[in-house]
């Protein structure tokens, strides 16, 4: 079998083995020939070699990873561009991710952005499923197997690739029928263009995670590409991150504002010379807030002075600020307003019409729902099958749409008493309404009403009827 060989740039392969130095460990080196690649016979994939001395646990595929961290960036637009630049490079081993990555781990520590994520991940994940046939009959037995934490959190990495572009989640050991040491790869090692996992950010080279073992044990989960320049879409956070840039810097902007004109200026005036007089005043100036007095000569002056000319600029801040918010918002939720309103009450329409952020989010809800059963059914069901898993063929995973059933619900009840306050008008009017044309517009089966029949009284009979019952009960009397 011939292998082709990598040659890797040596400031690549002296920066690793810094690394190592540095850390006392074993440092392996880039030469084998044992290249994982090439077994498969397509030469557009025989990109790697096997790093000696990495674990090669299919089971776990981060135990491929070297112990190397990952810088945290200072993130503004210029580093923003030199990612998308990175990740569109034209040669085959060249794209990376590493750097909108590593930006996106800033990005998501912004609280309305992890707050429009998470709402929006919770429009699916807190719908039930089941595991069912074509017709939607239930298999409880099936549905029990994946009532698990492990299958909860494999859904939740699911939509976490909406946000980040792709997500590759390695399964661990089976214990017990389930994957309790289930976990997901760190995304700046994944080339999402070579479809391998590096040992350390920046090399072309890696382990095939959609071959042989590893792609038994492990889910890829990427998203389409937007532009046909990377095999794989950047994910929300990128459409996200130049507001989220731009908003903490108007938040730091801001608070410097508040610092120097939100809080008076204490002033001290005194005719002091003498250095050690006046190093006491100031000392005491510095300490006002936390010791609330002050102990003055005649001379001396102590007064606060407002920013009463700093303009009203101030405003500009949370002008900027929302804007950026309800930008994220219409992003990730699909309407300006989602992050902030209440369901059902901003722009609600007439007669129970969705108002238009209930219609974006039900929108954002029925996408995420096939985006879901689309990766469980054509993915993640083959293989847990494969492993043991006794989920039986031809079983079809699906979302139960709880919300919907209710809502129909609701609307065929409010339609029935509306038709039913008709009929009863109606009735009370003199008027019969035809109980076919009723249980067509409702819904509801009707009966007759049986009038009650009142028993006969005295007054009812003839006068040779009572004399007959009068001797019958006379004789019964004595």
């Amino acid at each position: 079998m011939a292998y082709k060989k990598i040659t890797v740039p040596k400031t690549i392969v002296g920066r690793i083995a810094s690394y190592f130095k540095a850390k006392n460990m074993f440092f392996p080196g880039i030469s084998g020939n044992n290249n994982f690649l090439s077994q498969t016979g397509n030469s557009s994939n025989t990109s790697g070699v096997f790093w000696k001395g990495i674990k090669d646990d299919p089971k776990d595929l981060n135990a491929w990873r070297a112990p190397y961290q990952v810088q945290r960036m200072k993130n503004d637009l210029s580093t923003l561009k030199k990612g998308i630049e990175e990740a569109e490079r034209f040669e085959s081993f060249l794209p990376y991710r590493i750097i909108i990555q590593t930006i996106f781990l800033n990005t998501i520590d912004n609280g309305d952005v992890f707050s429009a994520i998470n709402k929006r991940k919770d429009l699916t994940l807190l719908k039930k499923f089941h595991i069912c046939d074509e017709e939607g009959n239930t298999d409880e037995e099936a549905t029990a197997l994946l009532d698990t934490t492990w299958f909860h959190l494999i859904r939740n990495y699911i939509h976490d690739a909406t946000h980040y572009g792709y997500t590759l989640v390695t399964f661990g050991d089976m214990i017990d029928g389930g994957f309790p040491n289930l976990s997901i790869v760190r995304r700046t090692d994944i080339s999402p263009d070579r479809l391998n996992v590096a040992t350390v950010p920046g090399i072309p080279v890696g382990l095939p995670f959609m071959e042989g073992e590893y792609f038994d044990w492990s889910l890829y989960i990427p998203t389409p590409t937007e532009n046909g320049i990377s095999k794989c879409g950047y994910g929300l956070l990128y459409k996200c991150a130049p507001y989220e840039i731009i908003l903490r810097s108007v938040i730091g902007w801001n608070a410097n504002y508040i610092q120097r004109f939100g809080m008076p200026t204490l002033v001290v005036k005194t005719n002091k010379d003498n250095d050690d007089e006046r190093d006491r005043a100031e000392e005491a100036a510095k300490k006002l807030a936390s010791d609330p007095y002050i102990i003055l000569d005649k001379e001396d002056e102590f007064e606060f002075a407002n920013g009463d000319s700093s303009g009203t600029g101030w405003k500009s801040y949370d002008n900027l600020e929302t804007r950026c918010i309800k930008k994220i918002s219409k992003i990730i939720l699909g309407h300006e307003d989602a992050i902030t309103s209440t369901p059902g009450k901003l722009g609600g329409g007439q007669d129970g019409e969705e108002s238009p952020v209930d219609k974006a989010l039900s929108a954002i809800e029925s996408k995420d729902t096939r985006f879901e059963e689309d990766i469980v059914n054509n993915h993640l069901l083959p293989k847990l099958i494969k492993l043991g898993i006794k989920i039986p063929v031809g079983k079809v995973y699906r979302l139960k749409n709880d919300k919907e059933t209710n809502t129909e619900a609701k609307q065929d009840a409010a339609k029935a008493a509306a038709w039913a306050k008709i009929a009863l008008d109606m009735k009370n009017a003199g008027i019969k309404i035809d109980a076919k044309d009723f249980e067509e517009k409702t819904g509801l089966k009707t009966t007759d009403i049986v009038e009650p029949v009142s028993p006969p009284t005295s007054e009812s009979f003839s006068p040779k009827l009572k004399d007959k019952l009068n001797k019958v009960y006379a004789k019964k009397r004595k």
